[in-house]
């Protein structure tokens, strides 16, 4: 899906989580101006591309990453491009934003991340156990290729350290645990556990374009709560240079 009626305006490439589709979006898109020229991608193996991963090497962010510039070679050279990314598609932004970064022809506005798991080992037990537990090929793969079987730390982190020097990098951080509301709505609570925040704070007070986000209101979809969609309104309005964000609220 596209939205292209303002070519040269600050445009938004937005990729969802894992065993999600582009669909994830729609509630944050209702809250943002309609102008905007947005790219909304299945990644490889989710959404209308379900069948789609097994050419690929690895089922790593980075492959996906890959997989999406095949698909989409001419992406960020039409205007300056956010890259807005939940969950695995946060970790998938971050590989998007350094293959993208600097090369001729293409400019990045920023990185608006939500609730990335960057220390894949802070992922809650349970959910964990789930996962592992899995017999969907897709998921198997994805556990052991993005998030490393949960025993080992990938290079999330320092790729979002490196970006967040010379970019505006948002993280939106959930603050709730695993909730259910009365309307059906569940919620499996935040995937950033306390190691990825404390390393968090100490980055942001070194990286001064690095925001970092508490959402009082969502535990992992903070896309779905009413206060992060109202912040990625206000992000996407100001000036990229005026300054650091509010830090995480403790």
């Amino acid at each position: 899906m596209h939205n292209v009626k303002q070519t040269g305006a600050p445009g938004l490439w937005l990729l969802h989580g894992a065993m999600q589709d582009r669909r994830q979006f729609l509630p944050l898109l209702a809250q943002l101006p309609e102008q905007l020229p947005l790219l909304l991608s299945d990644l490889a193996g989710h959404g209308q591309r379900r069948e789609q991963w097994r050419h690929l090497e690895r089922l790593d962010p980075a492959g996906l990453a890959a997989d999406l510039l095949e698909r989409h070679p001419a992406v960020g050279r039409s205007g300056p491009l956010w890259l807005v990314g939940h969950s695995l598609g946060a970790l998938v932004a971050l590989a998007l934003a350094e293959r993208l970064h600097g090369q001729p022809g293409t400019a990045l506005a920023g990185l608006i991340l939500g609730d990335p798991p960057l220390l894949p080992r802070d992922i809650p037990a349970p959910l964990q156990a789930g996962a592992l537990a899995s017999t969907d090929p897709l998921e198997q793969r994805l556990v052991a290729e993005s998030f490393f079987g949960f025993q080992a730390n990938g290079p999330y982190l320092q790729q979002l350290a490196a970006l967040a020097a010379t970019l505006p990098v948002h993280v939106l951080l959930g603050l709730q645990a695993a909730f259910r509301r009365a309307d059906g709505f569940s919620d499996c609570g935040t995937l950033v556990g306390e190691a990825s925040r404390e390393r968090l704070v100490a980055l942001a007070r070194e990286r001064p374009q690095l925001g970092l986000h508490g959402i009082a209101d969502a535990g992992h979809f903070v896309f779905h709560a009413p206060s992060g969609q109202s912040l990625v309104a206000r992000l996407l309005a100001q000036d990229p240079s005026s300054g650091r964000s509010p830090h995480l609220a403790r």
